[in-house]
């Protein structure tokens, strides 16, 4: 969203970090800049409901663009319990995408895959030029939304290709490649597409850059996180069963697929991917949905007692057991929450720093917490790293940040980059904020001016924020069992100061109610 809104605000794309003190200036290929530009406009114009609601929308139609792809391909030769299926399908969809749905580019990716796989296949089918010049706009707007365009052309091509073959082997090549020529120039016009992005000139490079160090190495199998408990995983695994049946009983009754051959090698490829790598999961549900035969799967003996009473009743039960998994699994991932958690965002530091005018550099024991840092409070402030690896930082450099808990290797990056404030995120008592307030304490020039359950504040730049040395809950969890509090002006004027903030902070409520007990003071009015 901040790159949005310095994209709104100068009326171009950066081509060099303005973020970060350790890589300002160097080299970014921004390939992410519309998506941020339309989440700054949700946020401006709703705050965090803004956002909610444009997830929703991604959400919703990718779901509804897939299952009306779903009805025209795989479900048209269904000639009972449609209705049925259809519900089966759309929960499928529901409980498969959860997994990756959230306040990132790649969630409207769902939307533009959905929509550009179902309008390359109509294409197929029956060729318009109206819907020629909107597939090729779709991708103009993915190629500067989302990285996965790669996946979508690749996918679209396939789909274009096949209809393509499927004509040679009517009739003679050339008469296949003269009848076909429109759907030949639209491939070429879908991969000129690629070209509408600034920085075209290195695009590509660094593209390829970030799939050869970071996707290509990245090891997340689906046999380390699958589990009946995990819903959008078990879904992906019957998906992939009902596509793998469907497709062998096809080849088995000598019948033609419901995908061409290209498309099903997208396809196969894709389950590859989606089991060497989790979150892949919901792009191959979203690719293979369409292409499911639930006629072949036995799905008319399962309907044929069904009246049409019975069919709605049994579509209302599915989709009522649908949401309440879907809640289930929301829950547990927090998918259509309001607002920002604070617990991974330090919002009550960004206050704070800003209530207070704090500028400087800043480094966060959470890597993606910077974002929210810069997001809220830059130019003031600007930041050690971010998620932009390796884009801006080099991968080397995210592995020197993971061992930040080291006290040598804090020091030594305090020292050489001068930074201002420490933020501690994730928990206040987390392993690595543990070691890291240690270290500062240890170096002396660094203050704790501010805490709650969710993390905290090391400044050494704050003149006029008074530090917490009595009441540092990180020096009264290693006191020694005898140690007592006790009563004394600088124990009341503390206990002031972090009462002032008692409403909105339990710890500090629950802190200051104990200090009061163990010294003999009155609890407070």
């Amino acid at each position: 969203m901040l790159t949005g809104r310095l994209v709104l605000a100068t009326g171009r794309v950066p081509a060099a970090d303005p973020f970060s003190f350790t890589f300002h200036g160097a080299p970014w290929t921004n390939w992410e800049w519309l998506a941020g530009v339309v989440m700054h406009l949700a946020w401006s114009a709703a705050g965090p409901l803004g956002l909610v609601l444009l997830r929703a929308l991604a959400f919703g139609g990718a779901v509804v663009v897939a299952l009306r792809h779903w009805r025209r391909l795989g479900g048209r030769p269904l000639e009972a319990g449609r209705e049925l299926a259809a519900t089966l399908v759309g929960a499928a969809l529901i409980l498969a995408l959860q997994v990756r749905v959230a306040d990132r580019p790649h969630t409207y990716a769902f939307l533009l895959l959905a929509a550009t796989h179902a309008l390359a296949t109509r294409l197929c089918e029956r060729w318009s030029f109206p819907a020629a010049a909107g597939l090729v706009a779709l991708f103009a707007l993915w190629v500067n939304f989302h990285p996965s365009w790669i996946l979508g052309m690749g996918l679209c091509g396939a789909v274009l290709a096949d209809g393509v073959l499927a004509g040679a082997l009517r009739e003679s090549p050339r008469v296949a490649l003269a009848r076909h020529r429109e759907r030949i120039a639209l491939g070429v016009a879908v991969l000129a597409s690629a070209l509408l992005t600034p920085n075209a000139g290195h695009f590509f490079t660094a593209l390829s850059d970030i799939f050869r160090q970071q996707v290509s190495r990245e090891w997340e199998p689906l046999w380390h996180f699958l589990s009946l408990a995990q819903v959008p995983l078990m879904t992906f695994v019957l998906v992939a069963a009902a596509w793998a049946a469907s497709l062998a009983l096809s080849w088995r009754r000598r019948e033609i697929p419901a995908a061409g051959p290209l498309q099903q090698l997208v396809l196969a490829a894709l389950l590859v991917l989606a089991v060497r790598h989790v979150m892949l999961t919901p792009v191959f549900v979203l690719v293979a949905v369409p292409y499911l035969r639930l006629d072949r799967l036995g799905w008319g003996a399962v309907v044929r007692s069904l009246t049409p009473r019975t069919e709605t009743l049994a579509s209302v039960f599915l989709l009522l057991i649908t949401l309440a998994l879907a809640q289930h699994v929301l829950g547990i991932l927090g998918t259509f929450g309001i607002g920002v958690d604070p617990r991974a965002n330090p919002v009550a530091r960004a206050d704070f720093m800003s209530a207070h005018r704090l500028g400087g550099r800043v480094l966060c024991t959470s890597k993606e917490a910077h974002g929210y840092m810069a997001f809220r409070l830059w130019p003031a402030v600007t930041i050690y790293i971010d998620g932009r690896v390796p884009q801006v930082f080099p991968a080397s450099f995210l592995e020197k940040y993971q061992r930040i808990g080291d006290p040598r290797v804090l020091s030594r990056e305090i020292d050489r980059y001068g930074i201002d404030h420490v933020v501690l995120v994730s928990g206040l008592f987390a392993p690595v904020n543990l070691q890291v307030s240690e270290a500062l304490r240890a170096r002396g020039d660094f203050a704790l001016v501010d805490f709650d359950e969710n993390g905290a504040l090391w400044s050494r730049t704050c003149a006029e924020c008074r530090p917490f040395e009595i009441l540092d809950p990180f020096r009264l969890r290693r006191r020694s069992p005898g140690e007592r509090l006790q009563d004394t002006p600088a124990l009341r004027a503390e206990l002031a100061r972090l009462e002032t903030t008692a409403a909105g902070n339990r710890l500090a409520h629950d802190l200051a109610r104990r200090a009061r007990q163990e010294a003999g003071l009155p609890a407070a009015p």
